[in-house]
């Protein structure tokens, strides 16, 4: 049997779509959780420690600890964030709201998440 030159060579079947990932900020959020309990049961001492024990820089370290200076709102917030969730919050972003008062951590982070972010200006007074 010849082959037809005119006809398409058949394609391989599509790879199959990736699962979606846990958004970064969940990731991080949890990876300073893990690092701030290697400190508070003194397996190390300080976040210049950290940084030798991960292999990354002290910078990199100091911001993604700092993450946990945010409203225990916003934390619960981000730790419920799904696979797939559209996510608006990322950590470059929230560094800076990390160093305010908590209140105004909150009016910042509805007011970046829009409308829906009632829920959070709501649990403000239960805090």
């Amino acid at each position: 049997m010849v082959s037809n030159p005119a006809k398409k060579p058949e394609r391989a079947p599509p790879k199959p779509p990736k699962p979606p990932e846990v958004p970064l900020i969940v990731r991080l959020l949890a990876l300073a959780r893990e690092w701030q309990g290697l400190i508070d049961r003194g397996e190390l001492r300080t976040q210049a420690e950290l940084a030798a024990h991960s292999g990354l820089h002290p910078y990199r370290v100091s911001n993604i600890l700092c993450l946990l200076r945010l409203h225990p709102v916003i934390l619960a917030h981000i730790a419920g964030l799904e696979a797939g969730t559209p996510n608006d919050l990322n950590e470059r972003w929230l560094r800076p709201i990390a160093r305010l008062p908590h209140a105004e951590q909150l009016a910042a982070v509805a007011l970046r998440l829009g409308p829906g972010a009632a829920s959070l200006l709501s649990e403000e007074g239960c805090g």
